[in-house]
């Protein structure tokens, strides 16, 4: 369908839950930050100079498309438009590819997607949507709406999050995803929800080294004997991904430790074509240590001073920069970076550098990079099988990887693993298989490459 033909038959609107979408369309929005109120009429010049330039360019080349769209999509692409520096690549490509993909798109589809999302503002048609989903009205039936992002709860932002994903994931070509979690430590207990089991293939007697550092890079390159020197001795998994789709960026494979150096592997080979400039982003808490001593000093004095939380959050929090933390010696991208010390900045309990940071910063980076491979390492004390069943609930209910995405569990205290993914029949259940064996069948599973390594995937294991 024609793009004016699309708008002309958007405008009209129908009858899609009674909104008026001639008042929708029409409307002012946000977009200058949290509470903002900037006039955003594509008539008006220069209204979008206060944006990042990469961002500024993109919305300006699709203003036209950008001011008809129903105002909690606006919004909420301005919001995302506005923070575009600390946007990962993948996110930024997601912005462009909506501007794109807008004018071959038929209402029908549209409505599809995003008619949850108008459902929940219908109380538009009359009034601002009041901070807490009251509809507040401001003015009569033919006044324009001023809707910024700070108008909306964390759930209705959450669900036009949910919906933008859904509409872009499909046309952005990742893949599934593989998410690894391995839990380190010398107890007893299982760490392993029991529903789990019955969703994929459950390993028993699985013979852990008791240094994980070792085990760990088994894991990582489907490989015993792991680990050369200060080197992974064949590539990793997260090599063979990034150069398998020529990304240098590093963005699109993760790993967190909360374990220190001498814990935790190498995070890359020695191998020809692959190594360093494939190998993840990988940061671990003990790193962190002076950078979060200095945001709870900062933010502890300003505690003391009497400051208020908005007072923090505008005033002090700004000035805890990358470059004020002297973040670029742990972690070099500035995305990343920010990332990070923002989850620091988050919570007190973060900053202990425990089991709460790695659960905060995994799920945070969830959402905001979208990786293809994660790797997350946790101490048994800090989780327990509920914790893991929480994550992976929250897994399977992202957009991004939802039912389709890989799901690997380590549990060295129980000498237990599990492997749930799309491509495995549940209810199975081994003995005995080594480390290198069922990395391989759980990258095979994900769809990786492991063609230097010694692993074998595990044969009588069942896949559709």
């Amino acid at each position: 369908m024609r793009f004016s033909r699309w708008i002309s038959i958007l405008l009209m609107g129908a009858a899609l839950c009674a909104l008026d979408m001639a008042d929708v369309f029409a409307q002012r929005g946000g977009g200058r930050g949290r509470g903002g109120g900037a006039d955003l009429r594509p008539g008006q010049r220069g209204q979008y100079e206060d944006f990042p330039w990469e961002a500024r360019k993109l919305l300006e080349a699709n203003g036209q498309i950008l001011s008809q769209m129903p105002a909690p999509i606006r919004v909420y692409i301005l919001d995302q438009a506005k923070k575009w520096d600390d946007l990962f690549p993948v996110r930024q490509q997601q912005l462009e590819l909506f501007f794109r993909k807008i004018p071959n798109t038929a209402r029908p589809e549209f409505n599809a997607v995003f008619g949850d999302v108008l459902r929940e503002f219908q109380g538009l048609q009359g009034g601002a949507q009041g901070r807490r989903g009251q509809g507040a009205r401001r003015g009569g039936r033919g006044s324009r709406v001023n809707l910024a992002v700070g108008d909306l709860t964390p759930a209705q932002y959450a669900m036009i999050e949910r919906a933008f994903q859904s509409f872009v994931l499909p046309d952005q070509g990742l893949p599934k995803g593989l998410v690894i979690f391995a839990i380190t430590g010398s107890d007893s207990e299982s760490h392993i929800p029991a529903y789990l089991t019955h969703r994929g293939v459950l390993f028993d007697r699985v013979a852990y080294d008791n240094n994980p550092r070792d085990w760990m890079g088994a894991v990582q390159t489907a490989s015993p004997n792991a680990i050369k020197g200060k080197n992974l001795a064949a590539p990793s998994l997260f090599e063979y991904h990034n150069k398998a789709i020529e990304d240098k960026s590093h963005t699109r494979t993760l790993a967190f430790y909360q374990s220190g150096d001498k814990d935790i592997p190498p995070t890359a080979s020695k191998t020809k074509g692959y190594g360093d400039k494939y190998s993840p982003f990988a940061v671990n808490a003990p790193s962190l240590k002076k950078i979060a001593a200095i945001i709870e000093e900062e933010l502890g004095t300003a505690v003391k001073q009497g400051k208020s939380q908005r007072y923090i959050d505008r005033m002090v929090k700004p000035k805890l920069t990358p470059e004020a933390l002297k973040l670029k010696k742990v972690i070099k991208d500035e995305a990343f970076g920010r990332l990070v010390s923002g989850v620091l900045m988050d919570n007190e309990e973060s900053r202990k550098l425990g089991g709460a940071f790695i659960a905060q910063v995994t799920r945070t980076a969830m959402h905001a990079a979208l990786p293809d491979v994660l790797f997350v390492e946790i101490k048994a004390g800090d989780v327990s099988a509920d914790a893991i069943a929480k994550f992976h609930d929250t897994l399977s209910a992202m957009a991004r990887y939802g039912n389709g995405a890989t799901f690997a569990l380590f549990d060295q205290p129980s000498g237990q693993a599990l492997l749930v993914s799309p491509k495995i029949i549940g209810g199975q259940s081994f003995e005995g298989q080594s480390l290198e064996n069922i990395s391989a069948t759980m990258a095979k599973a994900a769809g990786l490459s492991t063609d230097a390594t010694h692993g074998t995937p595990i044969a009588s294991v069942k896949m559709r």
